[in-house]
């Protein structure tokens, strides 16, 4: 299996101008370092830094452990795979300051999103200066179903679920370390006898805003369900600052792709990911 990537607008390489320096890595943007606002950009960068150089890691994924949940870890970020996410994590920091939401859903049912959610996730997280958050936002899928699995998938873990019906719950009760640096993940939990509207309340809306701004440079990823499958998805599009919407191969028309960015807002998506797509074989010599 490959995933390939491709984006609303071309990504441009651009050298420095003269006599200024790229903020980040991937990134188009510069400033001068005599730009007091920069100096002071950078300064809270490395202050983030060292923030998250301190998260501690309760346990360590080995690249076995890794590779049997689907999980790309730092040995094959250059595979095929890995290069894929690699780009799509330069689309995320290229149109974004250091820190953002971000929606992955796909335009069918089993589309692939929680995959790419997650290794877009762990792509980010491989960043040394960066820290991502996985949400899982997806109230009707269960452990079952999914091709790829956390640590604790075989758990009922306190979740978003649990958070949302009780005041009584807190942001520590429910973010999980998946034994992945600089990656952190809330399950759904439990999600019975909950709806839809559960997104559009208070509380969501307060633990997605302090999520954001926990660490300055952190990426909060909201693995979405389908839009065909519930509405939710218009309700979570609200949150983000960018969604990417992931495409089968074989299993998505070009209607459904513009049916899906509709519900999303056309001008929130960042790009489609196309799963699943085929190796061709390599040309004789």
């Amino acid at each position: 299996m490959s995933t390939q990537i491709t984006n609303q607008d071309s990504a441009q390489t651009n050298a420095a101008p003269r006599g200024m320096v790229p903020v980040r890595e991937g990134e188009p943007r510069y400033f001068r370092p005599d730009d007091a606002a920069a100096k002071a950009d950078l300064a809270r960068r490395i202050s983030s830094s060292q923030q998250i150089a301190r998260m501690r890691e309760p346990f360590l994924l080995n690249s076995q452990q890794l590779a049997e949940r689907r999980l790309m870890g730092s040995d094959v970020i250059d595979s095929e795979a890995g290069k894929s996410f690699r780009s799509l994590r330069a689309r995320v920091f290229e149109h974004t300051e250091g820190r953002g939401v971000i929606m992955v859903t796909s335009v069918v049912p089993s589309g692939g999103a929680s995959f790419v959610a997650a290794n877009l996730a762990t792509a980010i997280a491989l960043e040394e200066s960066s820290t991502a958050l996985v949400v899982d936002c997806n109230r009707q899928k269960m452990s079952g179903q999914q091709t790829f699995s956390w640590p604790d998938v075989q758990e009922t873990p306190v979740g978003l679920a649990a958070y949302i019906r009780s005041e009584k719950v807190s942001t520590e009760d429910i973010i999980r370390p998946t034994g992945i640096p600089r990656l952190r993940r809330i399950a759904m939990g439990d999600s019975r006898g909950i709806s839809g509207e559960c997104f559009s309340t208070v509380r969501m809306r307060g633990l997605i805003q302090e999520l954001s701004n926990r660490y300055t440079d952190r990426y909060i990823i909201l693995d979405a369900p389908s839009p065909v499958a519930t509405g939710d998805v218009g309700v979570l599009a609200e949150f983000c600052d960018w969604v990417i919407l992931v495409v089968p191969y074989g299993g998505g028309t070009s209607q459904q792709i513009n049916e899906a960015a509709a519900i999303v807002g056309p001008n929130r998506v960042l790009g489609c990911v196309f799963n699943h797509c085929p190796r061709w074989p390599a040309a004789p010599v």
